[in-house]
């Protein structure tokens, strides 16, 4: 109980408290769960404030780098439109193995508040007109979940043992 103090705390010290939000909806199993995640970043405080120091670097020497860009050389990328089907298989095997070890996660650069389409929440929120009325956010969460799906089923492991991080990137007012 104390280290889920100190995991919390550690979190609403580093400006994060509204990750907690829906903590008292979750079940105690769920609980334990997110925090398990959350204890993985030791230092979330220095972690944000890494992230924006780059973020500030980068913005700062975006300028200066784009003048100094030219193109990969070939040898460094490729495309599954240009492989044979045995490279094709050894990239999705060498991936399922990836994705088994849980050495694989997302971040989903979202942008910012929808306020062009006439919306004030994050674009991946907005009803783009899909039959389905799902929204962008929904449709990637939903692949990461069948992903995690596929791999547990391709090495025959337990539901939920496969876990694919995500991390949504929004950033709204200039963050």
């Amino acid at each position: 109980m104390t280290q889920q103090l100190d995991i919390k705390q550690a979190y609403i010290e580093a400006g994060q408290e509204h990750i907690f939000k829906y903590w008292s909806e979750l079940s105690t199993e769920e609980q334990d769960s997110f925090l398990k995640q959350l204890s993985k970043l030791s230092n979330p405080s220095k972690y944000l404030s890494d992230v924006k120091q780059a973020i500030q670097f980068s913005a700062s020497n975006a300028n200066a780098s784009a003048r100094n860009l030219s193109p990969l050389p070939s040898t460094c990328y490729s495309s599954n439109l240009d492989e044979d089907k045995d490279t094709l298989t050894k990239w999705s095997n060498y991936g399922y193995e990836l994705l088994k070890q849980n050495k694989v996660g997302v971040v989903l650069m979202a942008g910012g508040q929808g306020t062009r389409l006439g919306s004030s929440d994050p674009k991946g929120c907005y009803d783009v007109g899909l039959f389905s009325h799902k929204s962008l956010f929904q449709i990637q969460v939903e692949r990461i979940v069948k992903l995690q799906q596929l791999t547990e089923t391709k090495f025959g492991l337990d539901k939920g043992s496969v876990v694919i991080p995500l991390c949504l990137a929004c950033c709204f007012n200039g963050w």
